[in-house]
């Protein structure tokens, strides 16, 4: 009885203990990532949390405005927490996309390529199949949507980061290099005179 009622005491403090254990692992698996990947993430992710938020708004929007007025919470405030994250997820884009655009890299072009092509499997081939159908059926109606926002967070974000991959966008070494060979014809015409 006693060992029963300490295990259930100790579920909070072990479920606390767990997320702090799954925030360094995730801190950790961040910090080992290559500069091009961190910035297509911090390019690409804000895009695709707010296609995220659209489609869950397209999807419950009714759901959610009856929840609001049910709780009571102010439209102030829901405007505020939205404008915070505009506002950071617009700085984290345009860090992201000033660092990566115009990167050559094979290897996370064909990653973005295929992220980009799941999620539009996800999105469009999928809700057609009658086995999925079935699926859905069976699980009540809630896979279907699930698999819709899984499906834009894919598409959306390996779009992003195939276009940040794929743009002939000249770089900073392309422009210094371009700099240097203009003053050095310059500077070999005053030479020579």
């Amino acid at each position: 009885m006693f060992s029963l009622l300490g295990g259930v005491l100790l579920l909070p403090v072990q479920l606390v203990a767990d997320l702090l254990r799954l925030g360094r692992w995730l801190a950790q698996r961040n910090r080992f990532l290559s500069p091009h990947e961190l910035n297509l993430r911090r390019a690409s992710h804000p895009v695709g949390a707010l296609a995220l938020l659209l489609a869950a708004w397209w999807l419950y929007g009714a759901q959610l405005d009856a929840a609001r007025v049910a709780y009571g919470v102010d439209a102030w405030l829901l405007m505020a927490l939205a404008s915070v994250a505009v506002i950071a997820g617009a700085s984290s884009f345009v860090v992201g996309t000033g660092r990566c655009a115009g990167l050559r890299d094979g290897m996370l072009a064909a990653r973005a390529f295929f992220k980009l092509t799941g999620g539009a499997l996800l999105c469009f081939w999928l809700p057609r199949l009658p086995a999925w159908r079935a699926i859905d059926a069976a699980a009540s109606g809630m896979l279907a949507p699930a698999m819709l926002l899984v499906g834009v967070w894919l598409l959306v974000t390996g779009c992003m980061r195939f276009v940040l991959l794929a743009l002939p966008v000249s770089g900073a070494l392309a422009k210094v290099r371009r700099a240097i060979d203009r003053n050095r014809n310059q500077w070999r015409s005053a030479r020579r005179s």
